[in-house]
């Protein structure tokens, strides 16, 4: 009879190791998918990202192009005027999970609009400011996209890296855009 007890309680500890060690294992399975998806989520959203910011990197390349005259001439009442609109950039329309990013990562990206808001509100003074032609406006504005441009270009990269991809996979029309953001960055200084 020991015997029969003793083989009993052997079998129900053997179901009952089973049962523990198996649903460690499928909560173990359950946090590796969690995990793999979580991954792919974060990768998504850096693609996504990452996109937004080429297109802003690009707009602002554009403003630091616009030397405020049209067709090569200064307007003839209205001097130096800005021919490009500026680049806007809203994460709003974006539909994915914030909480996967790094907090650095995060608070950066949100500083390109509240720098963006920066950005406009200088403008809208130094317009009042500036000397009567234009010029200094439309140097300043130039200047003040050429700074943010490079500010989001940061991301972007790091964006693409966090993404799994390379440097190696962006644009030329990007590659082109940065080199012109750069160049007008290091041979500007705005009077103040």
């Amino acid at each position: 009879m020991d015997n029969q007890i003793g083989m009993a309680l052997w079998e129900f500890a053997k179901l009952f190791g089973a049962g523990l060690f198996g649903g460690i294992g499928a909560k173990l399975l359950d946090i590796r998918f969690q995990t793999k998806r979580e991954e792919k989520e974060l990768n998504y959203l850096s693609i996504m990202l990452a996109a937004q910011l080429e297109e802003f990197v690009i707009g602002c390349s554009y403003v630091t192009l616009d030397d405020g005259k049209y067709h090569g001439q200064v307007h003839p009442t209205d001097g130096y005027v800005a021919q490009v609109p500026s680049p806007k950039l809203d994460f709003s329309s974006l539909d994915v999970n914030w909480r996967l990013v790094k907090t650095m990562t995060l608070h950066r990206i949100w500083q390109v609009p509240i720098k963006l808001k920066r950005v406009e509100e200088r403008l809208i003074a130094d317009q009042e400011w500036c000397d009567g032609s234009g010029y200094d406006y439309i140097n300043r504005r130039r200047f003040y996209y050429s700074e943010i441009g490079l500010y989001a270009n940061d991301i972007f990269m790091e964006l693409l890296k966090t993404g799994g991809l390379s440097k190696a996979g962006v644009s030329e029309e990007y590659s082109d855009a940065l080199d012109t953001i750069k160049s007008y960055y290091k041979t500007f200084k705005p009077k103040h």
